[in-house]
């Protein structure tokens, strides 16, 4: 695998943990749709276990993957831009960025 992957795994594994601290957060005031947040934990999943099984890119559904950016937009916009929801847009962010830079070698 190499430090690409790694790194994008590594982006997406982070916007699961920061979503898995929001369900254990009670005082949260972040205002989400339940539904929305596990398909994007899903997909994000799926998409590390297709960087890890086959170390390729071709297998990310970039339809799959728009949807999950125009979620995390509208959760990030419908929070007015608060530090997790930030987050969460900066390391989706990060991982389309590099995703990008693959596709063009």
């Amino acid at each position: 695998m190499t430090n690409d992957y790694r790194e994008m795994i590594y982006h997406l594994d982070n916007i699961i943990k920061k979503i898995n601290s929001l369900s254990n957060d009670t005082s949260s005031d972040i205002k989400v749709d339940w539904k929305n947040i596990q398909k994007i934990k899903k997909t994000l999943s799926e998409f590390i276990i297709i960087l890890k099984n086959q170390n390729n890119i071709s297998g990310i559904n970039l339809e799959k993957l728009k949807h999950v950016s125009d979620i995390v937009y509208d959760l990030n916009d419908n929070n007015l831009f608060s530090d997790f929801t930030d987050y969460i847009s900066n390391e989706l962010y990060a991982f389309e960025f590099l995703l990008q830079q693959i596709k063009n070698k």
